[in-house]
């Protein structure tokens, strides 16, 4: 068949058959499936199943053609058996189930429009296909019928390990990935833990791709980062030299550049250091004063020299690296 979700292939010894679709007529119907089914010759089949379910009849038609086969079956659920797809899996005289795999049961339910005799001639209807879909599964399972009811009342998700526990399937196998993807929204499910299964997944798809976005970027980033912090680097120096008043402070100076200090944080550091040393140093220096002593003009001038040519070599070795790298333009 042309229809991507159901294939069917005809091996030497073995049949591979692929439902990933819904079951009826917005995907797979009975009769598709028993027409080609009626063609395969194999002794072996293996049908690998991902379906949020469908139609109640076309569903029970595919399990009973599957049940009278003569084949040995084996069914593989890759990804969701869920509603009447739960009954086809269980059709296979094996079932495995994929690790990550989800399998779902409920009520039989359906939409309609009428007077009330209709509505409820429809509900009685509902409570015999009930009672038809409980028979399979205490069939496989070995199940009491009213704890089958209560699971399909709630409308019980299971996991590939709570599946195989209660008998619905036979194995789980590894995790698989799948290619179909059902949004389980559009089917009206109540409890559906597939719901957060699948939000999870759009959620790491979505990481993965702004992640992907984000290393594209990444060397551009870098560069403009690289540069911003060089031109902060090279202000933030500019604004603690502009701080020094006296020559005995240059090298508080420095050490404050070295701690990463702000120009208000050296302002303030300094001006505590100055009261500090003023304090300290009053009494000697008066006393110790002679004619060989540097004015204060002498120490200005000689604090200004050596606090520029401080300040030129920092700002001339950032300037340089930054320009190896082609980071800034111009000159300084």
């Amino acid at each position: 068949m042309n229809n991507n979700w159901f294939e069917i292939k005809n091996k030497a010894d073995v049949t591979e058959i692929a439902i990933y679709d819904e079951i009826g007529h917005f995907g797979i119907t009975a009769k598709q499936f028993i027409d080609e089914f009626s063609k395969i010759e194999s002794k072996n089949i293996n049908i690998s199943l991902n379906s949020p379910g469908g139609s109640v009849f076309d569903g029970v038609a595919i399990h009973n053609v599957l049940k009278k086969s003569e084949a040995n079956i084996v069914i593989h659920i890759d990804g969701l058996a869920a509603s009447i797809a739960s009954i086809i899996a269980i059709a296979g005289d094996e079932v495995h189930m994929a690790k990550n795999a989800l399998f779902m049961i409920h009520n039989p339910y359906v939409g309609i429009n009428g007077e009330a005799s209709s509505l409820r001639k429809m509900a009685d209807n509902l409570d015999k296909i009930k009672e038809t879909l409980m028979s399979s599964y205490e069939e496989k399972t070995g199940l009491d019928r009213g704890l089958l009811s209560e699971m399909m009342d709630e409308e019980t998700w299971f996991t590939a390990d709570e599946a195989k526990e209660n008998k619905f399937v036979d194995f789980v196998e590894k995790e698989k990935k799948i290619a179909a993807f059902f949004d389980a929204e559009k089917y009206g499910f109540k409890n559906s833990k597939i719901y957060d299964v699948q939000k999870e997944e759009k959620r790491l798809k979505k990481e993965e791709i702004e992640e992907k976005k984000i290393e594209e970027k990444a060397p551009l980033l870098d560069k403009a980062l690289v540069r911003e912090i060089l031109n902060e680097e090279i202000q933030r120096i500019r604004d603690v030299f502009s701080e020094v008043k006296d020559f005995d402070m240059l090298e508080d100076a420095m050490g404050l550049i070295s701690s990463g200090a702000t120009k208000q944080e050296a302002n303030l550091a300094l001006r505590e250091l100055k009261v500090k040393k003023m304090e300290s140093t009053h009494e000697v220096a008066v006393s110790n004063s002679n004619e060989n002593s540097l004015t204060e003009e002498e120490k200005f001038n000689q604090s200004e020299e050596l606090k520029n040519e401080f300040h030129s070599y920092r700002i001339y070795q950032g300037y340089m690296k930054a320009k190896e790298n082609n980071l800034v333009k111009g000159e300084i």
